[in-house]
């Protein structure tokens, strides 16, 4: 799975698949392709989703923070969100 996963994620960040990604994005969605194609072009440029596999120890830790200072969760060691083996933990 995580192999897969690693794969999907290397061809959303190639350019040359943009189009590709657009029409899947707009046939499984209710959204305007103008909309995907914002909503693409967004999470590219912000680089959401990680191409190494590797969890930011820094980011995640700013992620529990935001979401135990909403009271969603409680605050805790990002390192039990992590599963060792399976996982990898960067910086």
């Amino acid at each position: 799975m995580l192999a897969a996963h690693a794969k999907a994620i290397a061809w959303f960040y190639q350019d040359a698949n943009r189009t590709d990604a657009v029409k899947m994005m707009v046939a499984v969605s209710s959204l305007k392709q103008d909309e995907v194609e914002k909503a693409y072009d967004f999470f590219r440029k912000g680089k959401f989703f990680e191409p190494t596999g590797k969890i930011s120890r820094k980011r995640l830790g700013a992620l529990v923070d935001a979401l135990a200072s909403l009271g969603d969760i409680p605050q805790m060691d990002v390192n039990r969100l992590v599963l060792p083996g399976v996982a990898q933990m960067a910086d």
